[in-house]
């Protein structure tokens, strides 16, 4: 990442506002990266090509309230809890390197004591 690598956290467990503080980070940053840190409580989060009732147990999801939102990329359909913590990384798409992006989210877990 660059030396202007920003680093936010929601603060909010509601997969509605994470997913639209993420896209509205995206498109209203100016220069330099982005590491966001979000956890979503009880939900299915789809991918913007899926179609939700495909994927979904819609008995299921409302027996046990979980909430269903869909995200602005692509990719499966994924649970969040509080016992997974999710990341963004934006960049520009030529910056994009897998190794250093893995490599930052190892070095913020050994500063949290997370092994």
């Amino acid at each position: 990442m660059h030396a202007t690598t920003a680093y936010l956290e929601t603060h909010s467990q509601d997969p509605f506002f994470n997913l639209a503080f993420e896209e509205y980070v995206l498109r209203n940053r100016t220069e330099g990266d982005y590491l966001i840190l979000w956890q979503n409580d009880r939900t299915i989060v789809v991918g913007q090509n899926q179609n939700t009732e495909a994927e979904i147990n819609r008995s299921f999801v409302e027996q046990h309230g979980l909430r269903v939102v869909r995200r602005m990329t692509g990719g499966g359909a994924v649970y969040h809890d509080l016992g997974n913590l999710n990341f963004t990384f934006i960049m520009p798409k030529e910056d994009y390197d897998l190794d250093r992006q893995v490599s930052v989210i190892q070095k913020a877990c050994a500063l949290a004591g997370i092994t």
